[in-house]
């Protein structure tokens, strides 16, 4: 039991059960009306959900950091075979502390997995937007969709990490104008894949 959210038996096939880089996880997660009254007590529609009981998918969070493509590609492989439902990379340029570790990009790997798997939902946890023009990222995630045949997440932040901005020579401005700079990005982005050209 995971702070009152009860595991499911992972979907994947038998034996394998829900263990993934030496540790147990569950696959999905069970959440009836009295562990979400528990862990939540003011949460709304818990009276929708009695007796019922909500399947809530797991995702693994791999990051690329000291993994060359082919382990990145059969860990994912795995988590897809084990059951889970989606895959995530992060968006940074090194590992922190570790800047001489081989570090792949993260929305290069989302687009190579994307080919090699089948089900699994993928994207970077999550996307700095400062790093790339709204208009080119969003042909990257529409890129990626396309490879994947609908399986890729957009998750996008304001980004954090100071000294990756510096070594790559993106200016980092305060926290309100890098939120303002995120809003302006995701109006292009909705509207490029709202709207017709």
């Amino acid at each position: 039991e995971l702070a009152g959210v009860s595991p499911c038996r992972p979907s994947a096939p038998s034996g394998l059960g829900g263990r993934l880089f030496g540790r147990t996880f569950p696959t999905t997660l069970t959440l009836t009306a009295r562990s979400v009254a528990a862990q939540w007590p003011g949460a709304r529609r818990v009276d929708r959900m009695r007796g019922m009981a909500a399947r809530v998918p797991c995702s693994v969070f791999v990051p690329q950091a000291g993994f060359d493509y082919p382990t990145l590609r059969e860990r994912a492989l795995l988590a897809e075979s084990l059951g889970f439902s989606g895959v995530w990379t992060v968006d940074h340029m090194w590992a922190r502390g570790a800047a001489d570790v081989p570090f792949l990009d993260g929305w290069t790997v989302v687009s190579a997995l994307a080919e090699a798997t089948s089900r699994l939902r993928l994207g970077v946890l999550v996307t700095c937007n400062s790093y790339r023009n709204p208009g080119i990222l969003a042909k990257i995630v529409a890129t990626s969709d396309h490879i994947s045949g609908g399986r890729i997440e957009l998750g996008i932040g304001a980004g954090w990490m100071e000294e990756e901005y510096a070594a790559y020579g993106f200016p980092f401005p305060p926290v309100r104008t890098r939120l303002s700079q995120l809003e302006e990005s995701l109006e292009i982005i909705t509207r490029l894949f709202s709207r017709p050209r």
